[in-house]
């Protein structure tokens, strides 16, 4: 079980990632349990390149992790420094492939 810390953030990340994914359908409750299980599945490891691979992968995450960081500030989350450094971590990977085309 997650701390309780995480649960704004994890809850936040799921319904927008869930819509990000889908755009003409509303969020349900299985997209939105799968971006919750994706998200949680990072968060175990964010230091890790294979976290940085597997975030760069799913686009709806990433910018559900970007726009919802400041809740894990917010609930002072114990991994709030290593998931931001992981979606930064992400997004200079991203934009060094974009400078290397």
């Amino acid at each position: 079980m997650p701390d309780a810390r995480l649960t704004p953030f994890l809850a936040a990340v799921a319904e927008q990632a869930a819509r990000l994914a889908e755009p003409d359908a509303s969020a349900d409750a299985v997209a939105a349990e799968a971006a919750a299980t994706r998200a949680l599945a990072l968060l175990q490891e964010p230091g890790t390149d294979e976290a940085v691979e597997r975030l760069l992968a799913d686009a709806p995450l990433l910018a559900a992790f970007f726009q919802n960081l400041d809740l894990l500030y917010a609930h002072a989350a114990p991994p709030a420094d290593a998931v931001a450094a992981l979606v930064m971590r992400a997004l200079e990977r991203l934009h060094q492939a974009e400078l290397d085309d």
